[in-house]
């Protein structure tokens, strides 16, 4: 005879926790008021897309985690630059994502986390030589996280092919 106290799996669990994490945090930082809002509004949504994909809700908008985190660097490299009309662009695998296999976003992702890498390098070469180079670290952690979540993109995708 099972007695069961709780009628939900371990991982259902984590699931909610992360959902529920993941949906606290992406509002207060979308709702959060500083001077680089634009950027922090991208980096909300670019955390509403993994978090929904991790709470198991819905995997339609994960083809618009590349462009996100590719406009939230541009933000911060480039704050005066201006989001045309043209950039909505970007966000056309959205409309069919629906059909797109696990390997072509995958794919899409690692694009956009090198166009964002190269956004960085071109911060890095605009700034000019001071005694004290601070400003040239300040997205040194910015560029190792693009660079890891390349690393485990093109992991998934190895495992996709090769297996």
């Amino acid at each position: 005879m099972n007695f069961y106290i709780l009628h939900i799996s371990f991982y259902d669990l984590i699931s909610v926790g992360t959902l529920f994490t993941g949906l606290t945090l992406a509002l207060l930082l979308g709702f959060a008021k500083r001077l680089d809002h634009t950027a922090n509004l991208f980096l909300s949504a670019a955390l509403l897309v993994i978090t929904w994909k991790t709470g198991g809700l819905t995997t339609l908008l994960l083809p618009a985690l590349g462009p996100l985190l590719y406009f939230y660097i541009r933000q911060l490299t480039a704050p005066g630059h201006r989001l045309r009309q043209k950039d909505g662009l970007h966000f056309t695998l959205v409309l069919v994502g629906y059909w797109m296999p696990g390997w072509l976003v995958l794919t899409s992702v690692v694009v956009y986390v090198y166009l964002s890498q190269q956004l960085i390098v071109g911060f890095y070469s605009r700034l000019r030589p001071v005694l004290m180079d601070r400003p040239r670290y300040a997205f040194r952690w910015l560029e190792k996280v693009c660079l890891s979540s390349a690393y485990v993109a093109c992991y998934r995708l190895s495992i996709l092919f090769f297996t």
